[in-house]
């Protein structure tokens, strides 16, 4: 139990906090178009998120769409970060993820919900 802990402990260390913010500037995103709304597209992303277990999932309307992030509350970090803009032709997505072990769920549902 103590070996997790301190390896619990030494990742906060070495991984420091995140927010959606410096994810966007330390980051590149995966980026998708789609045909459908940033509105459609942001509700079929947290009602997918929903299932999972891991994290807080967070929602916002922005001036251009939506945001969308997920964070662990106890580590003051943001794990994954869905900017959705509305175009002329319906949406553009930008997803920033910091690890990919654990949370693929969480780039699944945004691939699927295209």
């Amino acid at each position: 139990m103590y070996k997790y802990m301190a390896l619990l402990m030494g990742l906060i260390i070495v991984v420091g906090c995140t927010t959606p913010h410096s994810l966007r500037q330390d980051l590149t995103p995966t980026q998708y178009t789609s045909n459908k709304g940033a509105k459609e597209l942001a509700i079929c992303i947290m009602d997918k998120w929903d299932g999972f277990l891991t994290g807080s999932k967070y929602m916002r309307e922005t001036s251009k769409g939506y945001m969308i992030y997920m964070r662990v509350d106890y580590i003051p970090r943001t794990y994954v970060t869905v900017d959705i803009v509305n175009t002329d032709t319906g949406s553009k997505t930008s997803y920033y993820q910091v690890f990919t072990i654990g949370i693929g769920g969480f780039h699944e549902a945004v691939k699927v919900c295209q």
